[in-house]
């Protein structure tokens, strides 16, 4: 079905100041200015963001800091119609940009990649540390034509500070309400004048739960974290660059905290069980206890742990051409569970199927998630025709699978000690391949072209079953061997590909004006349903890729009112959403 998903007019009349939000690839140096000023690589090179024909929102290190922002979470306050769109968690976050988002269950690819250093992040366990960063952007629109994977959304690039030939770094740490505690560091050494630096940095954050839990586990709403990243810089010839990156990251967390605000008449699932006036009970009490005090059945938890290495090679070839290659290795653990419902172990008045007086716990949630993923992307560039034709080609390449219990336990009305549910297990494994370019041609002064082309393969396989028990104890080759610690498991395939685009023109009127339109195509990848279906359902084991096509316009202008530098900028766009109900493409 085809349908118009949305018109939006963002516009703003902004006041520059004295800081730049800066945007920079790996060799790019700090920078501070007026906002005029504000350096993006949202094209893959440097350009003022004033002269971006990209929806984007850039902010660069001191902004960061300023802002407070800490995590991917608080870019939702701090950046225009960006949202969560549920996740689960805090680690693993779900940006939606202009209603495309990744499914709220299930498995499918993203419609919003968040990218640290170039390489994208798993899908689950995608929140990123904001520490030491030089900067970070958010591109609003279908990606792909120029980097990384294909969206329909939007991306997120979140780029470390690199190592230079300075010696330097800072030091800061900080003390507030519920004895919370963060300290970071960051310190640029030179080994060599000019060939070889490194940079060590690290972030230290606890605090107690801001809810107070009256139930069963800890305070919700903390900070237990520790991360630390090492960079390598390495320089031989002018002509020859390579950076290494390698970060750590663990949590060990309650999690967020799940607050009662609402009990819908039935009938449901608590009048057929008997508990819907317990309910109401409890969230009488809830309201009066206010929402940061819960009532919880569940020792709620939340444990992550991250480690990347992420190299990128560049190499010139001549003065107008470059070779680069960006390598990306990433293993992502995650467990967490959560009181779904935020409500007690409530007791059956007998009204309903359950008899009176027993207890029942009405939902509870836990994933578990144990994921490697590696990446390669290689790029050619170079302009020609006096600088007029900027040209970029690439490839590229990812390989996902898990390596440890992965799937959930989710319990529904269960009597504790009675009965309980079992752990669900889905074990994904993802290939993506791509080809793209871009070109970029000056036909009259001030005035361009650009044309990007993608295509994209990608393959899923899925294997799954029930487990014996309600822990995460089975692994991937025991479901694919369908050995005796798995139920019923079976393996369903799927793929998928697509052509994407984008075209556009911008026009740098004057000094003060930039002009542009483009439209782009975006896809996202299609993928498996479990569990294995049967029957008339079969047909909906696998459903199709999605595509989003969209028309952009912009301006960006630069003007004074009396002493006062103002900026008036606008980026009307509206965008077609297309995609099949399902597809036959699996086995």
């Amino acid at each position: 079905m085809r349908g118009i998903s949305g018109f939006i007019l963002p516009l703003g009349l902004l006041l520059t100041t004295s800081e730049a939000a800066l945007a920079q690839s790996s060799n790019a140096a700090p920078q501070e200015g007026a906002t005029s000023d504000i350096v993006v690589t949202a094209r893959r090179t440097a350009e003022n963001i004033q002269e971006t024909p990209v929806s984007v929102v850039a902010f660069g290190a001191d902004s960061l800091r300023q802002a407070n922002i800490r995590d991917t979470q608080d870019l939702l306050v701090k950046t225009p119609g960006v949202f969560l769109a549920g996740s689960g968690g805090r680690e693993n976050t779900n940006f939606s940009i202009r209603g495309q988002s990744k499914a709220l269950a299930g498995n499918s690819a993203p419609g919003v990649i968040s990218y640290f250093a170039e390489v994208p992040s798993p899908t689950v366990g995608s929140s990123i540390p904001t520490y030491d960063l030089s900067s970070v952007q958010v591109l609003k629109g279908p990606q792909g034509t120029l980097f990384g994977r294909n969206t329909t959304g939007g991306a997120i690039l979140y780029y470390p500070t690199a190592p230079d030939y300075k010696l330097g770094g800072y030091a800061k740490a900080s003390y507030g309400n519920y004895d919370a505690r963060l300290l970071e560091a960051a310190v640029n050494i030179p080994l060599t004048s000019d060939t070889l630096a490194i940079r060590i940095a690290g972030q230290i954050q606890k605090r107690d739960g801001w809810t107070k839990n009256i139930g069963i586990g800890g305070d919700p709403d903390d900070l237990n974290s520790r991360a630390i990243r090492g960079s390598i810089l390495f320089e031989p010839s002018a002509t020859f660059r390579n950076t290494l990156i390698v970060d750590y990251y663990h949590n060990d967390a309650v999690g967020g905290a799940s607050v009662l605000t609402d009990v819908l008449p039935g009938p449901n699932g608590l009048t057929a069980t008997g508990t819907a006036n317990a309910a109401l009970a409890q969230l009488a009490l809830q309201r009066a206890r206010g929402p940061r005090v819960i009532n919880s059945d569940v020792d709620a938890f939340e444990k992550v742990e991250r480690f990347g290495i992420t190299n990128r090679t560049e190499f010139d070839l001549s003065d107008d051409i470059t070779f680069i290659n960006i390598f990306g290795y990433r293993r992502t653990k995650i467990d967490y569970y959560s009181s779904v419902d935020g409500l007690p172990t409530l007791i059956a008045d007998g009204s309903g199927a359950i008899p009176a007086g027993l207890p029942v716990t009405i939902v509870g949630g836990r994933q578990t998630s144990d994921v490697r993923q590696i990446s390669d992307e290689v790029q050619l560039k170079g302009s020609a025709l006096g600088n007029r034709l900027d040209w970029l080609v690439g490839a590229f390449y990812l390989d996902s699978k898990p390596l440890g219990p992965s799937g959930t336990y989710i319990p529904v009305f269960t009597l504790p000690g009675i009965t309980d549910a079992r752990f669900n297990y889905s074990f994904y494994s993802e290939k993506s391949r791509a080809l793209f370019g871009n070109v970029n041609y000056e036909i009259a002064d001030g005035l361009h072209v650009n044309l990007g082309v993608r295509h994209t393969w990608d393959k899923i396989e899925a294997c799954v079953g029930g487990g014996l028990s309600n822990q995460p104890v089975v692994s991937p080759e025991e479901c694919a061997g369908a050995a005796t610690t798995i139920r019923n498991s079976s393996v369903n395939k799927t793929s998928s590909k697509a052509l994407t685009w984008q075209l556009g023109v911008d026009w740098k009127a004057s000094d003060a004006i930039f002009l542009y339109a483009v439209s782009r195509r975006g896809y996202r990848a299609g993928g498996i349903n479990s569990p294995t279906l049967a029957g008339r359902l079969a047909q909906f084991q696998s459903f199709a890729p999605e595509k989003v096509t969209d028309v952009e316009v912009g301006i960006r202008s630069d003007f004074t009112m009396g002493d006062v530098e103002l900026q008036f900028n606008a980026s009307p766009f509206v965008g077609w959403y297309n995609r099949a109900v399902f597809d036959h493409s699996g086995s």
